[in-house]
């Protein structure tokens, strides 16, 4: 190929009134490396098929800042723009039929009768040549950015948290927040990302807070004992209390309403004719003093202290009995240590019918007592008569006769029984025979 001319024409911008003309020589160097039917393979820039001589591949090669050779066939007047060369991959350098293979350098124009985009401008992007003879740089979306794709594209990281704001509530489970900006790095604004999603969290980050429970009413504490009751019986009142909880304040907080405690709520004490009985001797009227607890369903003894002949009588009475009787009762000691004591210091005036309207220490309010100190009782048993005996056989064999019987007075603690010793009743056996 000979050195090539090309004529070039371009309108001064300066001034419109007026066309300027210039003409420039285009030199070819012939390549001292393979052309002929060759062709760069992978290194595409650009291609088109309107380049009716070499020439024009060549220029079009020159006016591209990135274009290092370009691949031309005249039969299709294709041109083709690489952005390598052979020197950068000799195994890119193909064979094929009708194309001619040339670096860049093949051919040469003066800087003034190229284009903007010869100098390669853009640097990292695509330059495309104006028509005011300027250029444009497109960027690679994503990558590059700035006037001449100068500036790597920065897509954006997230900042440290803030600090977490107040609770949504002062009591009870509520929900306070923390905030992040997209600014470690700030996204580019043309081309930068924004921040992704962490564990699908964004720039807020909420969580709960303040679990203390809102003030609020406790259980209520147990009823009082009924009283009076526990020194008495019979009905009475009774109280409960409760508190306002986690340092509530009793009708301040709304969860604490109301009062604090509840008074003079009816009810029934201990029973005043609870049972008694006598234990502990084989003697009818004679035993160990016992008394029911009926609160607690359970039997016990009561201790002799401040125990009285009052008390002792009243005692009696109430299991039926007219009272006391002088002597000392035959017992057997209660040896179980754990059976209960349940009262002690009874004091009666001897006018009660019961023994628990008597005063006392209260219920299971002992001290100082054992079972060597339990009250034993003989109490008055009323004469009475023993079983009647057989009627006796009748006191004639024969015609009206008469038939007995008798009992025995017991005294027990003393008195006369009622009624007669003798009993008869009048009998027949058989008629008597005067002949005999």
């Amino acid at each position: 190929m000979k050195t090539a001319y090309l004529c070039l024409a371009f309108m001064a911008l300066a001034s419109r009134q007026m066309e300027v003309f210039a003409m420039y020589e285009m030199k070819y160097t012939p390549p001292n490396y393979p052309s002929e039917n060759k062709t760069l393979v992978g290194f595409l820039i650009r291609s088109f098929d309107y380049s009716h001589h070499v020439t024009v591949c060549g220029k079009a090669c020159l006016n591209d800042g990135k274009c290092k050779s370009f691949n031309y066939k005249e039969e299709t007047t294709t041109c083709e723009l690489n952005k390598a060369s052979h020197l950068d991959s000799e195994s890119a350098l193909e064979d094929s039929d009708g194309y001619i293979y040339l670096m860049r350098d093949a051919f040469f124009l003066p800087a003034e009768a190229l284009g903007a985009c010869a100098s390669d401008p853009c640097g990292n992007g695509t330059c495309q040549e104006t028509c005011d003879g300027k250029f444009l740089c497109v960027c690679e979306y994503g990558v590059w950015t700035g006037d001449i794709c100068e500036t790597p594209v920065v897509h954006g990281g997230w900042g440290d948290w803030g600090l977490w704001e107040g609770c949504s509530v002062s009591c009870g489970t509520g929900v306070h927040y923390r905030f992040r900006q997209c600014n470690n790095p700030t996204p580019s604004e043309y081309g930068g990302r924004a921040c992704k999603h962490e564990n699908n969290v964004m720039n807020v980050d909420a969580e709960k807070c303040n679990t203390t429970p809102c003030p609020q009413w406790a259980m209520w504490e147990p009823w009082s004992i009924c009283q009076p009751g526990h020194t008495s019986c019979g009905l009475g009142t009774r109280s409960r209390m409760r508190s306002c909880m986690y340092d509530g304040t009793p009708d301040v907080d709304p969860g604490c309403t109301g009062s604090t405690t509840e008074t003079g709520v009816p009810c029934m004490s201990r029973d005043c004719d609870v049972p008694l009985k006598l234990t502990g001797s084989s003697t009818y009227g004679e035993g160990i003093l016992e008394i029911y607890d009926n609160i607690r369903d359970e039997w016990g003894t009561i201790c002799d202290t401040d125990f009285s002949s009052h008390d002792a009588n009243i005692a009696c009475r109430q299991m039926g009995f007219s009272g006391s009787a002088v002597g000392t009762p035959t017992i057997t000691p209660i040896s179980d240590t754990s059976y209960p004591i349940l009262l002690s210091n009874v004091e009666c005036t001897g006018s009660e019918v019961t023994l628990t309207t008597c005063t006392h220490n209260g219920w299971r309010e002992v001290t100082g007592c054992s079972h060597d100190d339990d009250v034993a009782l003989k109490c008055a048993v009323d004469a009475r008569w023993g079983k009647w005996s057989p009627w006796s056989l009748c006191s004639l064999t024969c015609g009206a006769g008469v038939q007995t019987r008798t009992r025995v007075c017991d005294p027990r603690s003393g008195g006369t029984c009622i009624g007669v010793a003798d009993d008869t009743l009048e009998c027949e056996v058989d008629t008597c025979n005067p002949e005999i």
